[in-house]
């Protein structure tokens, strides 16, 4: 059911879009400004499920809907051109303000869904990879919990937790997608070896032993054959997709490294730039100081905003999409202008 808060952004964003408000709006916005995009998954709609994480998606239609906009609207560029923009090393000559399009995590569903429609446009973008998750079975927590969550708030379970965590968990209240994202945010307060040790226990008292999903992830076959096409590049997103201020120095730079060395390695990248996306977007001074020393030519937050010309290059904003919120051109648009 939508909420009454999208609906009325629906009518808002429509409406400016008819009268082209907003069109007017984005061609007054300086040329040397631009929005970095994030997204994370592209599914269709057939594929969306209760135990897909809230948002965390668009459709492959919605998509394909914000490609078109975003280059009837924008200048699309590379990270790495981005880069030269933004240190003034180039200008942009276009009538347009410039956009990169990223996406976190390296799903597969990247691959079947979202590269097809990239490829068709020749639209740049790059992939920030957990470098220990790419051509792996394994899966992200969060998906683990979805299933957790599922059983335990399935009905049928008479289970009497003694963790506080699990009981506080039982507890909440709402729809299943707002358990599961309360849930989320509970565990996202421990670091990611706590977070293993959590869902073993959980797992344990719930009888789900194992949990068993297609892959859900790339692999490096794959990222090579889009790298070869240079219209997708690639991004170290750390090696355990681990939240950097949850660990110590030691750790954070074996992160920082060992994910690096494996782009490196595998040839997924070009070793003279290399970008870097904070996971979760948590970072300090000092993470932000340690990425630079590794050798990273700019990383990316989560923290919500427009970017220009002379910004520091390793805390750059960025605009999160999932389909509630941009599922129109208008409801595109619409989010960027209110952000400016």
């Amino acid at each position: 059911m939508i909420s009454t808060g999208i609906l009325i952004k629906k009518i808002l964003a429509a409406t400016q879009y008819h009268f082209k408000i907003l069109q007017s709006k984005l061609h007054a916005v300086p040329l040397d400004h631009g929005i970095i995009l994030t997204y994370h998954r592209v599914l269709s709609k057939d594929k969306i499920t209760r135990l897909i994480e809230p948002g965390m998606y668009v459709t492959d239609d919605t998509f394909a809907k914000h490609v078109a906009c975003l280059k009837d609207n924008f200048e699309i560029v590379s990270l790495r051109d981005l880069y030269s923009c933004l240190k003034g090393e180039e200008r942009n000559t276009n009538d347009k303000p410039f956009c990169a399009i990223t996406f976190d995590d390296g799903w597969v569903d990247f691959f079947v869904y979202a590269f097809p429609i990239l490829k068709k446009h020749k639209t740049p973008s790059t992939v920030f990879l957990p470098t220990s998750f790419i051509g792996s079975e394994k899966i992200f927590w969060t998906d683990r919990l979805a299933h957790l969550l599922s059983s335990m708030h399935s009905g049928n379970s008479s289970i009497t937790f003694k963790n506080p965590l699990f009981n506080k968990m039982a507890g909440l209240r709402g729809s299943f997608a707002q358990k599961f994202e309360q849930s989320v945010q509970l565990l996202k307060n421990y670091d990611y070896l706590e977070i293993e040790h959590i869902l073993k226990e959980l797992s344990t008292l719930l009888g789900i032993q194992e949990i068993n999903l297609p892959r859900s992830f790339l692999n490096w076959d794959e990222v090579r054959g889009m790298a070869k096409t240079e219209l997708v590049s690639f991004g170290s997103h750390t090696v355990n997709h681990a939240i950097l201020t949850k660990l110590n120095d030691t750790d954070i730079i074996y992160e920082l490294e060992a994910s690096k060395d494996k782009l490196v390695a595998e040839g997924a990248v070009d070793p003279e730039f290399i970008a870097f996306c904070y996971p979760n977007g948590n970072y300090n001074r000092k993470i932000r100081e340690l990425v630079m020393r590794t050798g990273y030519k700019l990383s990316v937050t989560t923290d919500c905003g427009w970017v220009s010309k002379n910004m520091n290059l390793f805390t750059l904003k960025r605009i999160g999409l999932h389909q509630d919120i941009s599922s129109s051109s208008s409801l595109l648009l619409y989010r960027f202008l209110k952000l400016l």
